[in-house]
């Protein structure tokens, strides 16, 4: 409210004083002593403080960036797998596979394996694609259990 009112007095003061200068010969103010007394007059209090912020990535890690890099991801060999199971809906078909060592594998079609990738599962077996100095080949496994002839 005060700056309100001190608004208003540098409106009727300067415009005043500058109708005294002009009939009594002298020298007006400038504009621009008018516009910075009103530019200083019209600050504006936020009800909050603005926050400023700058990412310094002098040291550190780009965040957008995986966390574990392609080349440390371990992709199966065909040698030591064995095909545990097929699953398949709506999205496709899942091949359930394992590495003799106990680690467990959930493929689909083009995924990448030791030399290649899975060319195509089918209800029962998943055939991969593996390319060897030029040459291509494929590999099937297929599911073995109880109750499959």
């Amino acid at each position: 409210m005060r700056r309100i009112f001190i608004l208003i007095a540098v409106l009727i003061f300067g415009s005043g004083s500058a109708l005294l200068c002009q009939e009594s010969g002298e020298e007006t103010p400038s504009e621009s002593t008018l516009s910075t007394a009103l530019d200083e007059s019209l600050e504006v209090e936020l009800p909050f403080e603005r926050e400023f912020y700058h990412y310094d990535k002098i040291g550190r890690r780009d965040p957008f960036l995986p966390l574990v890099p392609k080349e440390d991801v371990t992709v199966p060999s065909i040698n030591n797998l064995v095909l545990m199971g097929i699953i398949w809906g709506y999205a496709g078909k899942v091949a359930v596979i394992k590495e003799r060592g106990g680690v467990g594998y959930v493929m689909r079609e083009r995924d990448e394996v030791a030399g290649g990738s899975v060319g195509r599962i089918t209800t029962d077996s998943i055939t991969f694609v593996l390319e060897e100095f030029g040459v291509v080949s494929e590999y099937t496994l297929t599911l073995k259990g109880q109750g499959r002839r």
